[in-house]
């Protein structure tokens, strides 16, 4: 993913940056990520969510995409406090969207379950992966990957809850 990430952005035109830019950002920071480089990763998606926001509206898909990105990096690395106040704006501004993607909401909502997970704030955790689940079976198919990954997500939430002493 990095070499194939890596030769998007030898590709693009980085004289002229366009949307093409930085998606192939978004895809290296992605892969730089993955790896564990998480402050390389976190400064790459930055300048990637800068770019978009420069090429499409602040609220726009891509943008708020891009956003939740880097609340999944810094969930990553253990900082959830800021990937939680990242993940509710970004959640926020889909929510509020006049013909917002169900989808966009729901693996927003599903982020936001994981950082609950990873605080051990499994109630919670349970609730927004619930409200997932609801938002991503408006616009997909039962056998959707998506949602298969919600259900592993509940799944392991209810198992800790189960096994945490009350």
């Amino acid at each position: 993913a990095l070499a194939a990430a890596s030769k998007a952005l030898d590709l693009a035109d980085a004289g002229k940056p366009g949307p093409e830019v930085w998606f192939a950002r978004q895809a290296h920071a992605r892969a730089l990520s993955l790896l564990g480089q998480s402050e390389a990763a976190l400064t790459e998606m930055r300048s990637a969510v800068d770019g978009l926001g420069k090429a499409y509206a602040p609220a726009s898909v891509p943008v708020l995409r891009a956003r939740r990105s880097v609340a999944e990096m810094l969930a990553r690395k253990g900082d959830f406090d800021a990937a939680w106040k990242e993940a509710t704006l970004v959640a926020t501004a889909l929510a509020g969207a006049a013909g917002g993607s169900p989808v966009e909401l729901g693996l927003t909502f599903d982020l936001l379950g994981c950082i609950e997970r990873g605080r051990g704030r499994l109630a919670e955790a349970a609730a927004w992966h619930a409200q997932a689940h609801e938002a991503l079976r408006r616009q997909l198919a039962d056998d959707h990957p998506f949602l298969a990954r919600n259900a592993l997500y509940r799944e392991r939430t209810a198992s800790l809850a189960t096994d945490s002493p009350q």
